[in-house]
């Protein structure tokens, strides 16, 4: 791979490159490709709905309980997105809360409904499969927490979009979530199950994520960036 992007290093080091996290970035000035800057990729606000119900209506339609703490996990079952860390986080947290996992059935699906039904621990777990986007929105909209096990995350629209309804993302420390999250203000960063369980226990939130997001993360705003330098 190395030798095939050398072409490509050439090419970059002649022209303007926009990056979408700072970590390609610096990646790219190490390979002498000076012009890199970072222009992340943009949260389409069109495709989100525009009517969101109440959350006690929204809890009724999607069959969730009233009296639970809900966290949000979107990741499909595979072993780069880390779901099995699901495992050892809602053993932590225990039934005040209720963890919800929405992902596409993959490599390691067969591993996870074994694990999930051998327990009844892991009664605090449910998970629902793929489901369409509009859905994931409502998701989103009734969670008191996102999570983010991947700790090579390369940048996160699941991320971005728990982040516009406002929700408090906690996620590894990644390219992505570094870049999108200003830990503390918009959202929480830790470096592992057990830093996450315990911001979580804490209880603590944020209320600046969705202003993080309209002001940086819109592709209005990254084609903002494009279009100055082209003026320029």
């Amino acid at each position: 791979m190395d030798k095939l992007s050398n072409r490509n290093f050439t090419a970059f080091r002649k022209t303007k490159v926009f990056c979408k996290t700072p970590a390609v970035v610096n990646e790219l000035k190490q390979k002498g490709v000076t012009s890199a800057e970072w222009a992340p990729v943009g949260l389409d606000i069109d495709i989100i709905p525009p009517t969101i119900k109440p959350k006690s209506l929204l809890k009724n339609e999607l069959g969730l309980p009233h009296n639970k703490i809900i966290i949000f996990l979107v990741c499909a079952l595979r072993p780069d997105k880390h779901p099995m860390d699901i495992f050892p986080l809602g053993e932590v947290l225990g039934d005040k809360y209720l963890l919800v996992h929405a992902g596409a059935p993959w490599m390691q699906t067969e591993e996870y409904m074994k694990k999930l039904k051998s327990n009844d621990i892991y009664s605090n777990i449910l998970f629902v499969g793929k489901i369409p986007n509009e859905k994931v929105h409502a998701y989103y909209e009734v969670a008191d927490y996102v999570i983010n096990f991947n700790p090579n995350e390369i940048f996160g629209m699941a991320i971005l979009e728990a982040m516009y309804h406002n929700v408090t993302v906690v996620a590894r420390h990644a390219p992505g979530p570094d870049c999108i999250i200003e830990n503390g203000e918009s959202g929480f960063l830790c470096n592992s199950v057990e830093e996450m369980s315990q911001i979580i226990l804490s209880d603590k939130k944020v209320q600046n994520a969705r202003k993080q997001i309209i002001e940086y993360f819109t592709w209005e705003s990254t084609a903002k960036k494009f279009l100055d330098y082209i003026q320029h």
